[in-house]
């Protein structure tokens, strides 16, 4: 594992975390949409952590493509 990898990993653990706060607040709610829609972005930048993490850890430009199409689009979903 690249040491780079950590910070990624981090904000994906974070990311996850508090989307899953937001979601149990969403079923315990479900008048208020604003929960849900939080809860799916910050699934989306914890996609995102976990393809950069994948980038960092890989070795050739043919498999960081295969992570940086994962980026993409995962940023096209918080978008």
């Amino acid at each position: 594992m690249n040491i780079l990898s950590i910070l990624p990993l981090l904000m994906l653990s974070i990311s996850v975390y508090v989307g899953l706060y937001h979601l149990i607040f969403y079923f315990r709610e479900r008048s208020e949409k604003f929960n849900l829609y939080f809860a799916l972005s910050c699934f989306s930048v914890a996609a995102y952590d976990y393809f950069s993490s994948g980038l960092y850890n890989s070795l050739t430009i043919s498999e960081g493509s295969g992570w940086q199409t994962g980026q993409f689009i995962s940023l096209i979903f918080f978008v």
